[in-house]
């Protein structure tokens, strides 16, 4: 099966954490923006210096990484746009 492969990029450390797969995009933002709930969380804590990145796609058949998406190395989601959604669901 192809998945989404993202990584979550730190402006601060000017690196990305580590790469994790899920099924699609929304999944990914909905992953980003639960992070963002933890009270411990760092990236809710300083969330201006958060990006959700998708890096490619994972093949978990025939265990190769690619990227042939025009998304792939595109920003699907900033600390600051998930806070307003945040907010947007809260009123």
């Amino acid at each position: 099966m192809l998945v989404g492969m993202y990584a979550i990029y730190d402006v601060k450390a000017g690196s990305y954490m580590s790469p994790f797969t899920l099924a699609t995009d929304g999944m990914a933002k909905r992953a980003f923006i639960n992070e963002m709930r933890r009270p411990d969380s760092l990236i809710g804590s300083s969330p201006s210096d958060f990006s959700l990145v998708k890096l490619g796609s994972f093949d978990d058949v025939a265990g190769t990484v690619s990227s042939d998406d025009p998304l792939d190395g595109a920003c699907l989601l900033n600390g600051d746009e998930a806070r307003y959604l945040m907010e947007e669901e809260g009123k």
